[in-house]
């Protein structure tokens, strides 16, 4: 190499590594700033209920529509059939489950040795090339799966959830959002975003909120194997930890037992808001019931 050449080389300013020999850095930034410019808008489009949805944190959730959207506006695209791959289990395990049969609820049960799928997507970005891969898995292990096995859809809700997963990842991945997926969301692809309430009750250590949505509508309109669902929203509206109830179901009822000791006015204001929403406080058990609509009722 010539004395000419090392000068040259010498004078040459460092580049990254990620960023091609011969490209013009500042370009490349104002390039990013464009497209992060141009994210912002998108997001200022979004509607919420519609597009995404705010948890009880209080943060942005993304729902499938929103993502889509995003394909749209990014002009991406689906590059390759998705990778599937089906879970099962050494050992055959039986799930016992709520169904409605000829106008009757009943529970039945189902042995499988099928545990889920682990779904690969790949997008690309149509006018550039550029592609993006998005890996999810889904499993028996959800409680928004088990809880739609009366209607037999299992197998499939495990393959779509998990799509949907998978193809959100991709799409969040290439243009760079980040945003969380509704599906990601404690395993739940139908959570519900019902935040608005009547009235709040102030404790010495937990707000207790009264929401403005009626149980048993709700429960007839979504079904009763999704009644849980239903009541864990309730009670997340509520203000209460979720996670510290142990919720069961059957075929006539649900009952929600605390794992944790409230307060004296913690208990009466939550009491209170459950009754009037239509659970019975069983005192010799600790725990609240809601029974099953009767038919026509």
């Amino acid at each position: 190499m010539s004395d000419v050449e090392d000068k040259s080389l010498a004078k040459q300013e460092p580049q990254s590594a990620l960023i091609p020999i011969g490209s013009d850095p500042e370009q490349l930034i104002a390039d990013v700033q464009k497209h992060l410019d141009i994210l912002e808008r998108v997001k200022g489009m979004l509607k919420v209920d519609v597009h995404y949805r705010i948890d009880r944190k209080g943060k942005k959730v993304m729902k499938r529509s929103g993502f889509a959207l995003y394909s749209y506006i990014f002009k991406l695209a689906e590059d390759a059939e998705p990778i599937e791959q089906e879970l099962t289990y050494e050992t055959p395990k039986t799930y016992s489950f709520s169904a409605r049969r000829n106008g009757k609820w009943i529970t039945l049960t189902e042995t499988t040795d099928f545990r889920g799928f682990r779904v690969k997507v790949k997008i690309i970005h149509t006018l550039s090339g550029r592609a993006s891969w998005g890996v999810a898995g889904c499993t028996m292990e959800e409680y928004n799966i088990q809880s739609k096995m009366g209607d037999g859809r299992w197998y499939h809700d495990c393959l779509a959830t998990a799509y949907t997963r998978a193809m959100n990842r991709a799409i969040s991945n290439i243009i760079g959002s980040a945003e969380i997926s509704a599906e990601e969301v404690n395993g739940q692809d139908q959570q519900r975003s019902v935040k608005v309430v009547d009235s709040m009750i102030t404790q010495k250590e937990i707000t207790v909120l009264k929401p403005s949505w009626n149980v048993k509508e709700a429960i007839e309109m979504q079904g009763w194997e999704d009644a849980v669902n239903v009541i864990k929203t309730f009670i997340d509206n509520m203000g209460l930890d979720v996670d510290s109830f142990d919720i069961q179901v059957d075929a006539i009822k649900v009952t929600a037992k605390p794992l944790v000791t409230y307060n004296e006015d913690t208990f009466k204001a939550a009491n209170e808001i459950l009754e009037a929403a239509g659970f019975e406080y069983v005192k010799s058990q600790k725990l609240w019931r809601f029974n099953c609509p009767e038919e026509g009722e």
